[in-house]
Order: C-alpha cells, then sequence, then structure tokens
C-alpha cells in the first residue's frame, strides 16, 4: 500500500503544479489532502506476535500407508493445536536414503522438520556419509539379531541312509530361544523342536533315507515376530566301494555293515563313482598306474594280502609302508611268494637252570662281562650322552629368570663334574627332521675346558622337535665306546613328534646293544598325557625311566639322579662321594644270571622259517588310541602270520603284530587320497582268528571308512533365504537410521509433531481509506481538467 501512496502523492503533486486552471481554493484543497496522504504514507508499520502453523517432512520407507503410520498421523493431526502443522508424507518404496534427501531439499534449512520413519522393509539399504533428517522412528520394535545369524550347518556330508548331524545355532541372542526344524524330501517328511543354545549350537540327527534333495525349514519365534529360514542340501548315495578280493570275505562283511559294496574280478575304466576300492588281490601293472593316479585324485584305497603288489610295481611306492623280504626268499619278493622253508620237528624245551642272587652292585640287565681276564679302568666306566632339545620354546625362561636351555646346561656340566678318568660325555641336540647334530663329541669327563666349549655351544633355535634322528647320533657314539655302561638321557621340554613305533623300535634296539635310554621332561598343563604315556613306554623299551618334571630348576638334580643310577650299575658312587675305579679292587663281573621263572614260550618271528604254519601266534598289540580300534578290546586276537614291513615316518601306525612290532594296520596320506594297509591276508588263513572276533565286520567297515574319498560337502551351511513376519527392522536397518538421524531411532509412540510456530507479523498503520482517497484525488484532478481544457 505503501508504494501506492507514493505514487498517488507524486501524480497529485505534479498535477498540482502544472495545472494552473482551478481557482486557488481547490488547488489548495488538493495540495493538503496530498499532505494528509503523505504524512499517513510515512508512519511506520507495528510489529505483531502471531501463531503460524508448522511445516514437516516424513519420509517413509515405505508407502505411508504400511505399518499403520497413516493411521498414526491422523491421529496426532486430529489432536494438534491449532492452527495444525502440515504433514508431508513421502514414500512409494524407493530406497529410505533417497526419499529422505528429497524431503531435505523440500524442508530447505530446517532439517529438523525432516523425519525418517521405518514402516516397512527397506530397499536396497545402503550406507550414508551425512545426516538427512532430525529424527528417526520405526513402527516395530527391531530384532535383536539379524536372520541370517539363524545358522544350520551339516557337519558331516550328506550319505543315504547314513547318520546325519546337522548343527543348528544364532548368534546375538541374549537368551536360549525356541525353535522348529522341518526337513522333507520325496519320502520322508521330519518335524523336530529345537532350542537353540546362546553360545554354541544344538545337535540334530538325521538319517536321510535316500539321494536326492531334502528341503529345509528352521523357525524361531520371537513374539511377536517369527523368523523363518529356509534351504535344501543335497544327499548322496551311501559311500560306494568297490572290493577286489577273490573269496568274497570281505564284501560280504563290509554289506553287512550297510555299505554300498559292488564286488569284481577287474578294476573298471571309470572310477568316479566309487569313495574307496578294497584291494586283495594283484593287479597288472597298467591297472596300478591307472589307481594310483585316482587316488592321487582323491579316491580312497585299503589294500591287504596280495593287494601289496610286487616290489617295484607302481602300487606298492604308493603305500604308507616298506615291505621287507621274507627269510629264505628273494629281495623284492612280494607278500606270500615263494615256498616256507622246510619246517624241522619241534625240539623238547630246555630246562631253565637254578636262580641265581644277584652280586652286589650288579644287576640282571647290565650288559655281560666276560668272567676271565684282568678288570681294567673301562669296565667300571660309564659313557652318558645328552641328547637335548634345541626347538625355540627351550629359551622360555622359567621361575628363577633362567630358561630351560640354562637348566640343560647346568645338568651337564655338573654331570662331568660327577664323573672321573675315564668317563666320557656327549651332546647332541635335536631339533627339525634329520637335523640333529653332535655339539660335543665323546669327550673325558675331566677335560673341562672341552666340556665347557660343547656346553657353551648349546642354543636353541625356531625348529620342531623330531627325536629319532638324535637316537640315532647318539647310537653311533656309543656303539664305539668300551665303557662298561653306556646310557643316554634325552631332555625336552615337551612333546615330540615322531611316531611312537619309531621310538620304541629304536631303543628297543639299542637296550639289546647294551645302550639304555631315560628322558627328562619338563612338562606342563597343555602338555598331552597321551604323549606321557608314549614317552613311558619308549624309555620302557630302552631300559630306562621317565621323569617328568613341571619345575625347570629340578631337572639338573633328576640328571645327577641318572648319574647316580648308571654309576651304581658299575659299583661306582659320583665323583668325591667314593673311591675311583682304579681304588677298587680287580674283580670280574659275574654274567647275567637268569630269571626263577619259567620262560614264556616266544613269539615266533613271521620270518622264522623253523616255525609250522599252525604254530604261528602274532599277537596284535594296538599302538594308538583311535576310534578306529572300537570297541575296546582286552586282548586282540593273533594273527598266524604277516607281511614283514616298516611304517614310513609319516604313516600312522595303529596295529602291531608280534615282539618286533611289525606294523599291520597302517595309514597314510598320498595326494587328495588317504590309504590304509592291513599287512597280512584279511580274507585268508592269516586272519582267522580276526574274523572270528564278534566285532570284525565293524571294525573292517571302520578301516574302509577312515580311507574313503574327502568330500566338500561336510561343515557347509544349508540355509539360504530369511523372512520375518510381521516384518520389522533388521540391525543393519537401524545402524541405516541412525547414521541418517545422528541417533538411535525410537519406537513410533514417541512421535510427536511440532507445535505452532511463533513468528512477528509487521502491519501497516496507514489507514485503510487511503488508497481510495489517493485515487479519489486523482480522479477529481483529471476532471477539473479535463474541463478546464474543454472551456478553452
Amino acid at each position: 500500500m505503501l508504494s501506492w501512496l507514493v505514487l498517488a502523492l507524486g501524480l497529485g503533486s505534479a498535477l498540482s503544479l502544472f495545472v494552473r486552471t482551478g481557482t486557488a481554493l481547490a488547488r489548495s484543497c488538493a495540495v493538503l489532502v496530498m499532505l494528509a496522504l503523505a504524512v499517513a504514507a510515512l508512519v511506520p508499520p507495528r510489529p505483531e506476535r502471531v501463531q503460524a502453523e508448522a511445516s514437516v517432512a516424513i519420509a517413509c520407507s515405505q508407502v505411508p500407508s504400511s505399518g499403520g503410520l497413516a493411521e498414526r498421523i491422523a491421529t496426532l493431526l486430529a489432536n494438534a493445536p491449532l492452527p495444525a502443522p502440515q504433514v508431508a508424507l513421502l514414500g512409494d518404496g524407493s530406497p529410505l536414503e533417497r526419499v529422505a534427501a528429497l524431503a531435505a531439499m523440500r524442508a530447505g534449512p530446517r532439517r529438523g522438520d525432516v523425519i525418517a520413519v521405518w514402516n516397512g522393509p527397506l530397499a536396497d539399504a545402503a550406507e550414508t556419509s551425512s545426516p538427512l533428517a532430525g529424527r528417526s522412528y520405526t513402527t516395530t520394535a527391531p530384532l535383536p539379531f539379524a536372520p541370517e545369524s539363524l545358522s544350520l550347518e551339516a557337519a558331516t556330508a550328506p550319505r543315504a541312509g547314513r547318520p546325519l548331524r546337522l548343527l543348528a545355532s544364532v548368534d546375538g541372542a541374549v537368551a536360549a530361544l525356541s525353535a522348529r526344524l522341518v526337513t522333507d524330501n520325496a519320502a520322508v517328511h521330519h518335524e523336530q523342536a529345537v532350542v537353540l543354545p546362546v553360545s554354541g549350537s544344538a545337535a540334530v540327527d538325521l538319517s536321510p533315507p535316500e539321494e536326492g534333495s531334502v528341503a529345509v525349514l528352521l523357525e524361531c519365534d520371537l513374539p511377536p515376530h517369527r523368523i523363518t529360514r529356509t534351504g535344501s542340501f543335497a544327499v548322496r548315495a551311501s559311500e560306494s566301494v568297490l572290493v577286489l578280493e577273490p573269496t568274497g570275505t570281505i564284501a560280504g562283511a563290509l554289506t553287512a555293515q550297510g555299505l554300498t559294496v559292488r564286488a569284481v574280478s577287474s578294476l573298471p575304466a571309470d572310477l568316479s563313482d566309487f569313495d574307496a576300492v578294497v584291494l586283495g588281490q594283484p593287479l597288472p601293472v597298467d591297472v596300478q598306474r591307472q589307481l594310483v593316479q585316482a587316488v592321487d585324485d582323491g579316491l580312497g584305497l585299503f589294500v591287504f594280502g596280495s593287494g601289496l603288489q610286487q616290489d617295484g610295481e607302481p602300487l606298492r611306492a604308493l603305500l604308507p609302508i616298506t615291505v621287507l623280504p621274507r627269510a629264505g626268499a628273494g629281495a623284492g619278493d612280494g607278500p606270500g611268494e615263494g615256498e616256507k622253508a622246510p619246517v624241522p620237528e619241534p625240539t623238547e624245551e630246555p630246562r631253565p637252570p637254578e636262580p641265581q642272587k644277584d652280586p652286589a652292585g650288579v644287576h640282571a640287565d647290565d650288559p655281560q662281562v666276560p668272567a676271565d681276564g684282568p678288570v681294567e679302568v673301562d669296565r667300571h666306566a660309564l659313557a652318558m650322552v645328552f641328547v637335548i632339545d634345541r626347538s625355540g620354546s627351550m629359551g622360555t625362561r622359567v621361575i628363577g629368570g633362567g630358561t630351560k636351555m640354562s637348566y640343560a646346561k647346568t645338568s651337564a656340566r655338573q654331570t662331568a663334574l660327577a664323573l672321573m678318568e675315564g668317563d666320557e660325555v656327549a651332546l647332541i641336540t635335536f631339533g627339525d627332521d634329520d637335523q640333529a647334530r653332535v655339539e660335543m663329541p665323546l669327550t673325558s669327563a675331566v677335560d673341562r675346558d672341552a666340556v665347557e666349549q660343547g656346553i657353551a655351544r648349546l642354543a636353541h633355535s625356531n625348529e620342531r622337535t623330531y627325536l629319532d634322528h638324535g637316537l640315532v647320533r647318539a647310537r653311533e657314539l656309543l656303539l664305539a665306546s668300551t665303557a662298561a655302561v653306556r646310557h643316554v638321557v634325552v631332555l625336552t621340554d615337551g612333546e615330540v613328534w615322531d611316531q611312537e613305533l619309531v621310538l620304541r623300535k629304536r631303543t628297543n634296539t639299542m637296550r639289546k646293544e647294551g645302550i639304555t635310554v631315560s628322558m627328562v621332561s619338563i612338562v606342563d598343563e597343555g602338555t598331552l598325557a597321551t604323549f606321557q604315556g608314549m614317552a613311558e613306554r619308549v624309555v620302557r623299551d630302552g631300559g630306562g625311566l621317565f621323569l617328568p618334571v613341571r619345575d625347570a630348576r629340578v631337572v639338573p638334580q633328576l640328571v645327577s639322579a641318572e648319574v647316580v643310577r648308571a654309576l651304581d650299575r658299575v659299583g661306582r658312587k659320583p665323583n668325591g662321594t667314593g673311591d675311583a675305579p682304579s681304588q677298587m679292587p680287580p674283580q670280574p663281573l659275574p654274567p647275567d644270571p637268569p630269571t626263577a621263572q619259567k620262560p614264556e614260550k616266544p613269539t615266533p618271528r613271521v620270518d622264522d622259517p623253523a616255525i609250522a604254519e599252525g604254530d604261528r601266534e602274532l599277537r596284535l598289540q594296538a599302538v594308538a588310541s583311535s576310534p578306529l580300534l572300537l570297541p575296546e578290546l582286552v586282548e586282540w586276537p593273533s594273527l598266524r602270520d604277516a607281511v614283514t614291513t616298516n611304517a614310513h615316518r609319516s604313516a600312522h601306525v595303529l596295529l602291531v603284530a608280534g615282539e618286533d612290532g611289525l606294523p599291520v594296520l597302517v595309514y597314510g596320506n598320498r595326494g587328495l587320497g588317504r590309504i590304509g594297509v592291513f599287512a597280512a591276508d584279511l580274507a585268508g588263513a592269516d586272519a582267522v582268528r580276526l574274523r572270528e572276533e564278534a566285532s570284525f565286520s565293524a571294525r573292517l567297515s571302520q578301516w574302509v571308512t577312515a580311507s574313503l574319498r574327502a568330500l566338500p560337502e561336510g561343515r557347509s551351511e544349508v540355509l539360504s533365504t530369511a523372512t520375518v513376519e510381521p516384518p520389522a527392522p533388521l540391525p543393519r536397518e537401524v545402524a541405516l537410521m541412525a547414521a541418517m538421524s545422528g541417533s538411535p531411532p525410537l519406537p513410533i509412540e514417541q512421535l510427536e509433531l511440532p507445535p505452532p510456530l511463533q513468528t512477528i507479523v509487521h502491519r501497516s498503520q496507514v489507514p485503510s481509506w487511503a488508497l481510495g482517497a489517493a485515487f479519489l484525488l486523482l480522479g477529481l484532478a483529471f476532471v477539473e481538467w479535463w474541463t478546464v481544457r474543454r472551456a478553452s
């Protein structure tokens, strides 16, 4: 209005100045009216405080009608104070961040007027880098965990007719949840209630009856929601085993255990449909090459008897054992080949001599010393070899501040001080396989400088713990010694990596050669009980003691005790506690006295041609703890015969036979395949007593299945899709909304519309008639001008 008044005033002034046709009175009135209008136009506007309606833009994750959001907004508007706010509901199922960005553009600089609401699953939820809304809400309570946290894994490969274990678990739950598992295929519909623990998993055992696809549904109630995950897994046919063995005995035993067995007389060209081959007969060389390639690609193989093939053939090189020639047979003869030597009539067992009492200071297990001739100093001398672990853990500091290796050095030093002229000491360290080192050869114990130099060379390094090569080097040194007592002390701080059978055969051989072996081991809570049991058996075969100790500071005392025990065998005491050997009167040592009991009949050796076939008794003995040897037997049946073998170092030996510990049941890996060997004819006369054992079929089934083809399906996720009814915000959606608004979303019940806005309005004080008066004045001036013009 002010602009119009200014315009009227200007026009009126112009007309008053340039139009002089009127009387002076009329022009004076016009000027006065214009002055009044000018005064009215100059009055400033008056400010007033008024209420205006608020404006809010709500960005929805779905269309506004979803989740009852529209009804909630209508209720809030009905109860809102006047003037009611203006509400714009935006959402068409597009990604929420896109809808919120449009709402923010609509709101302009007032980001607080933008509200993000979850009223349905987010479409293509993505991370946002900056806030787009002032607040966020959800129409239903969020889920505490993602539906994908419900997991169902197959712990074993699904096989038709075989037990299948499924492991159900949930990650993120705060309490145990009740669930329902449904499996369905063409033959069987199975439902089972499952309680999902807060941590760990619940096991569900099934037995799919046939091969094919099995649909799986896992439902979990989390009121008011129900989470459902679905998926499927494929059930393969039962393990298919190909058996090549002419008698049919092995095929029948495996069939009785539920294995799918195909007995054939020759190897088929395609082996891809089979999981393992059981071989008990010779094969042509070209067929052996085919089988070797299949095993390298993953096929399992279990061989026995004549299935071991001939020396130099492709399959023989694949086995985890070395077949030794029989007595009376040429090198390279295969198992069971050649004529056995004539068997003489058994002779009457000799009568045992009368028992004699051990002389003072002499024990029955001491090496024999000739009774004639003078006794020299070395007849009472001691040769001791320390075989010391140099693995990295020997550098660990223990109570007292020293390292384990430092106490090993102290033990060697105190041993040398306890010995005298004529005694010898050697130091050997062991670590990686075949890497034992002679740090100090057999050296006179009184040569203190040489001993100290050898001890100074002892140090730990980042290596593993293979003991056997250290025993080999110790044996080489002691076989060259003429000392009356030759003793090995092994110092280690943990489990050794060698096979038990290898170490037991080594120490047993050394004992027969007059070399005894003891072991001092630093153990702790993590040391396996199986290692201690194995160590006891190893040193028992070596004629020594196993001395476990938890405090490394006690090691020197234990080693000193071993020195005293070794010296006691020749009637001596440590240096400084008794007479020197040179001061002792020369006395011959009598031979070992026989025991008082009637000697037991020894177990015949497998390669002894002097034993009749019917008299062979090779007692089986378990040398490892394994599920493949269940059910446990107090006494294993004996074999009538077995193939003379040696197991490779990397092989896993489960059963041995006879006093010599011939490896019988052995497993090893080749490429992707696993090979099992039974070094006797399981289907023939060799294993008659073993087949008569009640659990033979079950044992054989375990031995064969242990070599089955490895399947990748084991421990695999079964479920794929997930649904939630009714829909609820997922953790990732809650995180997105929190990023959009700068704070976690609130329940929709806490949503409040903004109150009316308080604003200032500037109202003009010019009278409402001023504009009309201005135009009236203009009209009068125009009429006056027109009238005067016509009169002239």
